[in-house]
């Protein structure tokens, strides 16, 4: 309660949350919350499936918010494979699809992958800490509409002198007509992983 001689209370939870008297529980646009718990009583109405636990409470919002961009970000992906798997899911690739053989210019053969020096936007190469340049793998895929998807793996990340675009590693989903900035729909900007 609001007040010490409990006159006055507060039906106010987190922003969008309000008390119902009668069962102790929170409303959140069309589910009951249970406080206690941590938990939603009903799955997303959406049905978005937005990841194991569609029961759980998303985020903490009074820890969610971060104004001024200084937050770490942590990994999406425990794995490599896992962030590649994840890319293709959301991309339509078939998990069994392997990536289309093409010309690999580095090592003068067809691969699964071709190898391309990673540069930053005025395409001069990207260099690591001990001053090789950085090369990274493409994938190429053919989607069952005949479009071309590539995945980009850049498990080095990538640091620039001015710090704007730094990454750790991750995987990008490009098309091919865009390979430097292009997206394609239904996918991240990064896995992250």
């Amino acid at each position: 309660d609001a007040s010490p001689d409990a006159r006055e209370s507060c039906d106010a939870g987190f922003m969008g949350q309000w008390q119902d008297e009668e069962s102790g529980l929170w409303y959140n646009l069309h589910r009951y919350y249970n406080a206690r718990t941590g938990q939603y009583l009903s799955p997303d109405p959406l049905r978005l499936a937005g990841g194991l636990n569609t029961y759980g409470y998303v985020h903490n919002p009074l820890t969610w918010a971060d104004p001024y961009g200084l937050a770490g970000c942590s990994a999406q992906f425990k794995s490599r494979n896992e962030a590649f798997r994840a890319a293709k899911r959301d991309a339509g690739i078939p998990m069994n699809q392997q990536p289309d053989r093409i010309f690999n210019s580095k090592t003068g053969f067809f691969s699964d992958h071709r190898n391309v020096p990673m540069t930053d936007s005025r395409k001069n190469p990207i260099f690591d800490n001990n001053g090789n340049q950085v090369w990274t793998r493409e994938y190429q895929f053919t989607r069952a509409d005949g479009s071309k998807i590539i995945i980009q793996d850049h498990s080095a990340g990538h640091s620039y002198a001015d710090g704007v675009g730094n990454q750790g590693s991750h995987l990008n989903v490009r098309p091919i007509e865009n390979t430097r900035t292009g997206s394609v729909p239904g996918t991240f900007d990064h896995y992250e992983f």
